[in-house]
């Protein structure tokens, strides 16, 4: 009898070591959590980007939001970096979004009052040069659990803006005394030797003496006073004339477009000019690039009163 009371003893305690060993945790260990989002549930700002992002403001803020929850223990600090270095105070701001009010930056900052979860509108004044750098968000918790998202911020140079969008008509050059060049910066025809022609930056190389009237107009086009006339090249499948916005823009379509066909120097010369196509000038200094749209190409029959009309910005 005792040998049975001590077996069984014995085989009550094995099961209890076995069901205990074998049960899982019934309360797990849970590590807070961060993101990303888009949303302001205040209704006063976003929404938020919740990826890479680029700013030509290197003066103002970047915002974005951020969604935290604690897990098993409370959340205690925040911290903002940029490339692993922290983000100075006085280049934050913090709001919270759930009651829309202002909070004390400090970086890393301690989460009084909001242990359990936040939900905040982060502004950031991005870094002072034309680069990416990577913003990182760290939450920790009591137990020194940590959560983080990440997110690239890109300054770039916003170019110089254009001076001045205008249009402008070249008659044809053995049409009315005074004409046959254009000043580009005011859109006013000019003659191409005499008057007030030391202003214009091209020119019309007027007719074949060869051809009747209704034929003889050359429609080309080419430099004047020094000028450098080029067959605007860069231009995607999608361009438009109304989306060139900075000067830079169009220097690049300088550098990547081409000599006229025909001729040389002073005395290059476009082909036919058509509608819709694209030159870019520069300037006998080298200071202004100007870009020309071809909109209308007007032939007479009846006399050499033809023209071209540009669209020009510089």
């Amino acid at each position: 009898m005792r040998r049975f009371l001590l077996l069984f003893v014995f085989a009550s305690a094995v099961a209890i070591f076995l069901n205990t060993g074998c049960t899982e945790d019934e309360n797990p260990l849970i590590d807070p959590t961060i993101e990303f989002t888009s949303d302001d549930p205040s209704g006063v700002a976003g929404p938020y980007p919740t990826t890479d992002f680029s700013t030509s403001d290197l003066n103002g803020f970047a915002y974005v939001a951020i969604s935290a929850l604690a897990g098993t223990a409370d959340l205690e600090s925040l911290t903002i970096t940029q490339d692993g270095s922290n983000v100075p105070a006085d280049r934050l701001i913090f709001r919270d979004l759930d009651a829309n009010t202002n909070v004390l930056v400090q970086n890393p900052i301690l989460l009084i009052g909001y242990e359990s979860r936040l939900t905040w509108e982060i502004g950031i004044n991005p870094q002072d040069d034309y680069s990416t750098k990577t913003y990182t968000f760290e939450v920790t918790d009591t137990d020194g659990n940590t959560a983080s998202v990440s997110i690239d911020i890109t300054t770039f140079d916003p170019g110089t803006p254009i001076t001045s969008t205008l249009t402008g008509v070249l008659l044809n050059q053995a049409g009315p005394a005074g004409t046959g060049a254009l000043d580009l910066d005011a859109g006013i025809g000019t003659g191409t030797t005499t008057g007030n022609f030391a202003i214009s930056e091209i020119r019309d190389w007027g007719i074949d003496l060869g051809l009747p009237n209704d034929q003889n107009w050359l429609r080309q086009i080419g430099p004047l006073n020094g000028t450098t006339v080029r067959v605007a090249g860069g231009l995607g499948g999608e361009f438009k004339f109304t989306d060139i916005a900075t000067k830079e823009e169009i220097k690049g379509y300088y550098d990547a477009g081409s000599d006229l066909p025909n001729g040389s120097g002073a005395n290059a010369k476009s082909d036919a000019v058509s509608v819709g196509d694209f030159f870019v000038v520069k300037s006998a200094d080298g200071d202004t690039y100007y870009f020309l749209e071809v909109s209308e190409v007007n032939v007479t029959a009846a006399d050499n009163g033809d023209s071209y009309e540009f669209n020009i910005k510089y």
